[in-house]
C-alpha cells in the first residue's frame, strides 16, 4: 500500500513538474511578444512567476474550448457509430473544418482588437470570445483523434483518404494556433492585471530623487510641475528586482529607471497612458 501511494505521488510530481515547465514556456514566449510591442526586450529575465501565469491564461481558453468540441464530437460519435458511412463521415468532418476556418476569418474580422465593441467589454468577456476561438482551434486537433479517425485507419480501401484528412486536420490546427496566438496577445493579455499575470499597463507615478530628474527629462519623462519631483502619469510595463520599465510618448517609446533613484506611486487605472 505504501509503495503505491510512493508510485502515485511520484507520478503526480512529474506530471506536475512537467506540466508547470509547459506553462512556463509558453508564458515566457507569450511575455515576450508582448513586451515587443513596446520594443522592449526582456529576454534575460529568466526566473519570473509571471510566466507562468501567463502561461495558463493562454491554455485555459484552449482547454474551455476543448472541452466543448470534445463534449460535442464524443456526441456525435455515439449517434453516428455505422462503420459503413465512414466515407459521409469523412466528408462531413472536412466540410466541417472548413466551415470553422470560414467563421474564424470572419470572426477575427469582424471582432477586431480596435473594434468598438471589444473595446467596451472587460476580461471575462474577452475570455469567453478567446475560448470561441480555442474551440476553433481544438476541433481539427480533436478530429485527429477521433472515434471516426480510428475506424478510418482500419479500413483498408479508406486508408489513403484518412491520412490525406489527417493532413489536412494538421494543417488547420496550425493556422488555427497562429491566429489564436495574435488573438491572444491583442484580445485577452494586454488587458489581464498584472497582478494576475497579465500585461495591463499600471498606471503610476514616480517620485525621482533631485540629482536623477535631469537624467529623468532627458529619458523623455515629463514631469507634473517645473519646481517638482513628481512625474506625470506613466505607465509601467514590467519591473525586475532592480529596475522599473516604463513606456512613454506617441509611439511608445520604453525607459528603464533604476528602483534606487525613484519612489513609485501607483494611480488609478483610468489615468494609464501609451497602452491599450
Amino acid at each position: 500500500m505504501a509503495g503505491q501511494l510512493k508510485e502515485q505521488f511520484e507520478t503526480i510530481g512529474k506530471a506536475a513538474a512537467w506540466a508547470t515547465a509547459v506553462l512556463y514556456a509558453i508564458g515566457y514566449f507569450a511575455v515576450q511578444l508582448h513586451f515587443l510591442r513596446y520594443d522592449h526586450h526582456g529576454f534575460a529575465e529568466m526566473v519570473r512567476a509571471q510566466y507562468v501565469a501567463a502561461g495558463i491564461w493562454f491554455f485555459a481558453p484552449l482547454v474551455l474550448g476543448g472541452f466543448f468540441v470534445t463534449a460535442l464530437v464524443n456526441w456525435f460519435a455515439a449517434t453516428w457509430s455505422v462503420k459503413p458511412k465512414l466515407d459521409l463521415m469523412l466528408k462531413f468532418l472536412l466540410l466541417l473544418v472548413l466551415v470553422l476556418l470560414i467563421l474564424g476569418v470572419i470572426l477575427i474580422a469582424a471582432f477586431r482588437p480596435n473594434h468598438p465593441w471589444i473595446l467596451r467589454q472587460d476580461v471575462a468577456v474577452r475570455f469567453l470570445i478567446l475560448s470561441v476561438i480555442g474551440a476553433f482551434v481544438a476541433a481539427p486537433f480533436l478530429l485527429l483523434y477521433s472515434h471516426w479517425a480510428s475506424q478510418g485507419e482500419e479500413s483498408g480501401d479508406k486508408r489513403t483518404l484518412w491520412q490525406l484528412s489527417r493532413q489536412y486536420f494538421r494543417l488547420s490546427t496550425v493556422l488555427w494556433f497562429l491566429m489564436y496566438v495574435a488573438a491572444f496577445e491583442s484580445l485577452l493579455y494586454p488587458y489581464v492585471p498584472q497582478a494576475l499575470g497579465g500585461g495591463s499597463l499600471r498606471s503610476v507615478q514616480l517620485a525621482v530623487e533631485p540629482d536623477f530628474k535631469s537624467s529623468a527629462i532627458a529619458l523623455g519623462v515629463q514631469f507634473s510641475s517645473e519646481q517638482g519631483y513628481l512625474t506625470g502619469p506613466l505607465s509601467l510595463l514590467t519591473e525586475t528586482k532592480d529596475e522599473y520599465v516604463v513606456v512613454i510618448g506617441s509611439p511608445t517609446l520604453p525607459v528603464t529607471i533604476s528602483k534606487r533613484r525613484v519612489t513609485l506611486r501607483e494611480l488609478p487605472r483610468t489615468q494609464a497612458v501609451g497602452g491599450p
